[in-house]
């Protein structure tokens, strides 16, 4: 079984959860972002949320993924022994929405 950590996902459920904080920090850039129909296999969420990082305080990977199941956003797991997890969208979609929210 897997679970989301902060860390991002795992199969051990012992780790600590993602700070509801950053969670929230994360669905307000994510929330408008339109998926496409393929998994983007070259930007990890791991990458993606450095992008959030840079427009407010840390979030850990594991909010980042935490907000995806929460708005019901397609992810994958990049493979069965890493946190990360890959998307429907790109880096782009995630700076243009970046870019509406702070307009």
């Amino acid at each position: 079984m897997e679970y989301i950590n902060a860390n991002g996902i795992n199969n051990n459920s012992n780790q600590p959860q993602p700070e509801n904080e950053e969670v929230d920090k994360c669905i307000k850039y994510l929330k408008n972002i339109i998926e496409n129909d393929v998994y983007n296999k070259t930007t990890s969420s791991y990458t993606l949320k450095h992008l959030i990082d840079k427009e407010e305080t840390y979030v850990s990977n594991g909010a980042f993924i935490e907000a995806l199941r929460i708005l019901k956003m397609s992810y994958e797991r990049c493979s069965e022994e890493s946190p990360n997890v890959w998307v429907k969208f790109d880096i782009k979609d995630l700076e243009r929405a970046i870019k509406e929210y702070k307009s």
